[in-house]
């Protein structure tokens, strides 16, 4: 949960961070990026999706009641997590893409 530049308590930036987070595991992962090119695309592309967010649902709601666009990101939140839930499953599993290897 936070205030920040938007105006209002957004509880969609933990939920916009964990799609980022998991966008890595899948590029390296799933596609076997480098995880300093898988890195940058990320950054990149959470950053365009956290964009098109803002602008296609909070950006209507900002001139009106600020109860709205808290019940709105609580949505966004829940929304974005079960999206994350039916891609990668709900159970815990360790990323082998890294092969035991640590990285410094």
């Amino acid at each position: 949960m936070t205030f920040g530049v938007l105006g209002f308590i957004n509880f969609a930036h933990g939920a916009m961070a964990l799609v980022g987070a998991y966008l890595l595991l899948a590029l390296t992962a799933w596609l076997h990026l480098p995880w300093w090119i898988a890195f940058v695309l990320v950054v990149i592309l959470t950053a365009g999706f956290g964009v098109a967010v803002e602008k296609f649902t909070f950006k209507p709601v900002r001139k009106s009641h600020p109860f709205k666009a808290l019940i709105l990101s609580i949505g966004v939140s829940a929304f974005l997590e079960a999206v994350v839930v039916l891609v990668f499953g709900g159970g815990v599993a360790l990323n082998s893409s890294l092969n035991g290897k640590i990285i410094k």
